[in-house]
């Protein structure tokens, strides 16, 4: 997944992502056409290693500064002082980069290890101070473009970023504490889901860590203890989530929306269409996805799965990307590049460690022009997938021009990068995993059609939830259950509550992301699958249809 910090420090808009009614014909011929000077425009890349580039906090001074002195430059309405103008529109972009920068560095140790209360302590910090100076950077440059220096100004920053300014709303006291307040919440969360815990079962205690390293070899007792300790987790970060949906309502209402769900779905993504239009999709998916994937699984029963495991087994990071590296200059030179400056800069952090969240994300370091991946590995043959899917991420983030200011919070369409590339590796399964590559490609095509079913059931439990806000743990469970459901999911005979929901971190820190990162390759899915069972056409046309023909599907 992409990255965007969590604690964003203004309210953003982005680029509509047209989900539903719209159809996909043939393949973009433009795609295999290198534009005049190669794809990529030049962009600065600092020569640091990721070991030199030290989170070392951030210093306000100077962005308040050019805060101040924008606005009474401003006030005053005296033309002549251009250069002064660009000047400090151009320290509150560097600043502003700067300041993400050490905001994702702090993030990296803090996902490291949630239990570092130095770095929880710091992220509250910089959470606080970004809104305060997001906030004001919003109001000073909204109050610019419409002063003598207005013109001027609206050229350089551009027809997005002007958009965005004219559509700001100020930050009330209100919304400022319940922010932070939500940001309390997510780090609680994060510490709740890596604690352990304890229930009885029989008579006998079990322990989290108990469970993990000696599970029960009887099937029904393995159940039962499994399920004890989910119910005493669920309990503890249901309650949790109960508070941030209060919290998040309230956010919602200071902007003028009844619920979250609704305020995400226009402030944060600006999408086109409604938390109500999108129960078309939920249908859709229940009624064509859901069986297409039933199909798939049962096809990919019949592969040497086996052979898959024990290909990618054990397997330490740099072992996977150093397997995985051939194929990326195969698929085009430029990644290749990409990929080699990734490397030598060591850009990553995907090995195995105790203390690290169960996330896999890649985030911008700004200032020094580079994105960075970070993973908490699994062990089997998943973790390549990781690798080529954040790869994917890294790529488009290395080549970005767009400064963080005015980057759109594009979480719609930036899977584009990622599971496309996923899928232009599709003819490499084999090379990569021997007998175990058939089996590795029907688990790619089942693992994307299990992110849409995943991706709807979520999006419609979490709206189902921020209209409901006064429910109860118990309801919330069961709420999920009858969602679930429909989407195919089996539960034991006369339960009537689910309690696995609360692993899902994006429910509790990106909500309504989770449908728009993989609804919107929908039709390109099914089109593309339809292709390959009927006519048989050949894989690497058809990742290229699916590539590509995502990117029509962004309307500007």
């Amino acid at each position: 997944m992409n990255k965007k910090s969590s604690k964003c420090f203004w309210k953003q808009s982005i680029l509509s992502a047209a989900i539903i009614a719209v159809t996909v014909t043939g393949t973009v011929s433009a795609a295999s056409e290198v534009p005049e000077g190669g794809w990529y425009q030049p962009k600065y890349h600092s020569d640091l290693d990721y070991s030199e580039m030290k989170y070392t906090g951030y210093d306000r001074t100077k962005l308040d500064a050019a805060i101040r002195e924008m606005d009474e430059i401003c006030s005053l309405g005296k033309a002549g002082q251009e250069e002064r103008v660009e000047e400090l529109y151009e320290t509150m972009v560097s600043e502003i980069d700067l300041f993400n920068t050490q905001n994702t560095l702090n993030d990296l140790i803090y996902y490291k290890d949630v239990h570092n209360e130095e770095a929880q302590e710091e992220s509250q910090k910089l959470s606080q101070m970004g809104n305060e100076l997001g906030d004001g950077v919003f109001i000073v440059l909204k109050k610019a473009i419409d002063s003598p220096y207005g013109p001027f100004l609206r050229e350089k920053i551009g027809e997005s970023g002007v958009e965005q300014l004219e559509d700001y709303k100020p930050m009330t006291e209100r919304e400022f504490e319940l922010r932070a307040q939500d940001l309390s919440l997510v780090q609680e969360y994060d510490q709740a889901l890596m604690d352990s815990y304890t229930a009885e079962v029989n008579g006998e205690e079990w322990t989290t860590e108990r469970y993990n390293e000696e599970a029960p070899e009887d099937p029904d007792e393995n159940y039962d203890v499994y399920l004890a300790l989910s119910k005493e987790k669920n309990s503890v970060i249901g309650e949790i989530y109960k508070e941030m949906v209060q919290v998040r309502n309230g956010i919602a209402q200071e902007n003028g929306y009844d619920n979250y769900a609704d305020y995400a779905y226009k402030e944060i993504y600006a999408r086109d269409f409604t938390t109500e239009e999108i129960k078309q999709v939920y249908r859709e998916v229940k009624d064509k996805i859901i069986p297409l994937y039933t199909e798939i699984l049962a096809a990919q029963s019949t592969t040497d799965v086996n052979a898959l495991i024990e290909a990618g087994e054990g397997k330490k990071g740099e072992e996977i990307l150093d397997e995985v590296e051939p194929y990326i200059g195969k698929i085009h030179p430029e990644l290749s590049e990409a990929y080699s400056y990734m490397r030598d800069h060591h850009l990553y952090d995907i090995e195995a460690d105790d203390g690290k969240m169960g996330v896999g994300f890649t985030a911008t370091l700004y200032s020094y022009g580079v994105p960075f991946i970070f993973n908490s590995p699994s062990g089997y043959y998943g973790d390549y997938s990781t690798v080529i899917h954040e790869f994917g991420h890294y790529n488009q983030m290395f080549h970005s021009l767009t400064p963080s200011i005015w980057e759109l919070s594009r979480m719609d369409v930036f899977e584009i990068h990622s599971q496309g590339l996923e899928m232009l590796f599709y003819p490499y399964a084999d090379d990569l995993f021997g007998e175990g590559g058939e089996a590795f490609r029907y688990e790619t095509v089942s693992r994307m059609l299990y992110g849409i079913r995943e991706g709807c059931l979520y999006d419609e439990f979490q709206n189902t939830v921020y209209k409901n806000p006064d429910m109860s743990v118990e309801e919330i469970n069961r709420t999920f259950m009858e969602i679930a459901r429909e989407y195919g999911y089996q539960y034991p005979y006369g339960a009537d509550q689910a309690y696995a929901w609360i692993e899902v971190p994006h429910t509790f820190e990106s909500l309504c992301t989770i449908s728009a990162m993989q609804l919107r390759h929908f039709h390109p899915w099914t089109s593309g699958w339809n292709l390959w069972r009927t006519e048989k056409r050949p894989l690497i046309n058809i990742c290229t249809f699916l590539l590509w023909g995502e990117a029509c599907l962004i309307r500007k």
